[in-house]
């Protein structure tokens, strides 16, 4: 039995919680929340909503951050009421969340990278163990926007996403429709899906929550999809720093890394972005 803690009940908690359940990717989700009432109240509602779509994933609800002690991942989201994690409280929440359980931890926001930095940096957690979802997102963004200019189908389109937002670097030279080599985007075609990506960061908690449970789902499954996510490496001769990369996920965290090919000016831009937040 696959078992996913979710840290929050807000909103992208609430609907990392229902996609995972809604697509039966795990057996069991348990929402994490000190609202421990309006947790208790999402989870029922997914249940409830279990029989509808086919769905016999069980979803429950607590306030006792020691129940990650028991699942296979931990995903970071955020709190009712209050956002998501970040800063003192996020690190004191992550440094617990790692006495407690050896599992990798997804961190699902949009900011979370920096969080995953604090990690690195302060409680020297393993950098296997830490990626980040929201480039997914990122990702599915450039893929739609891809797929209005050239006249394909999204669900075909492949972007690889770079760096950290809001400069985003889109690997264009490895990008792809059907599995052949995307064709028919002009310069200036490219060009405006990278300015549309910057202009709609941060997407909405749905997007956000999407990107997580197919990270969760790539990971538990050792999926030899390659992904964008947030992790950490090292980078230009210096301690890891935490940027998105192109990944394979096993149910231990990051298993692959791969660089995709980068013009001289996507590298640049990918150093400069990178390099500017350390």
């Amino acid at each position: 039995m696959r078992e996913v803690a979710i840290l929050g009940a807000g909103d992208l908690g609430g609907a990392l919680a229902r996609t995972l359940a809604s697509r039966g990717r795990v057996s069991r989700v348990v929402l994490v929340d000190e609202a421990r009432q309006v947790a208790a109240g999402k989870a029922l509602d997914i249940r409830q909503s279990g029989p509808i779509e086919s769905s016999d994933t069980f979803v429950e609800a607590t306030d006792d951050v020691a129940r990650v002690a028991s699942a296979d991942l931990v995903v970071i989201a955020d709190q009712f009421g209050k956002g998501e994690w970040s800063g003192d409280a996020a690190l004191q929440l992550v440094g617990r969340i790692a006495t407690l359980s050896a599992a990798p931890l997804i961190f699902a926001g949009a900011r979370h990278h920096e969080v995953m930095t604090l990690a690195v940096d302060e409680l020297k957690i393993a950098s296997a163990r830490l990626v980040g979802s929201a480039p997914v997102a990122a990702s599915a963004i450039a893929r739609a926007l891809a797929a209005d200019a050239t006249g394909s189908s999204p669900v075909d389109i492949g972007v690889p996403v770079l760096g950290l937002p809001p400069n985003w670097v889109l690997a264009w030279g490895q990008a792809t429709a059907a599995g052949a080599p995307l064709e028919g985007m002009a310069p200036h075609q490219a060009a405006r899906v990278e300015q549309v990506l910057t202009s709609r960061w941060p997407p909405g908690p749905y997007a956000l929550g999407s990107a997580a449970s197919a990270v969760v789902h790539a990971a538990l499954t050792a999926s030899r999809r390659r992904l964008s996510c947030f992790i950490a490496s090292p980078f230009g001769g210096i301690r890891p720093v935490v940027f998105a990369q192109l990944v394979q996920l096993a149910p231990t965290g990051v298993a692959t890394v791969m660089v995709p090919d980068l013009t001289p000016r996507q590298r640049v831009t990918l150093e400069a972005t990178v390099l500017a937040r350390r």
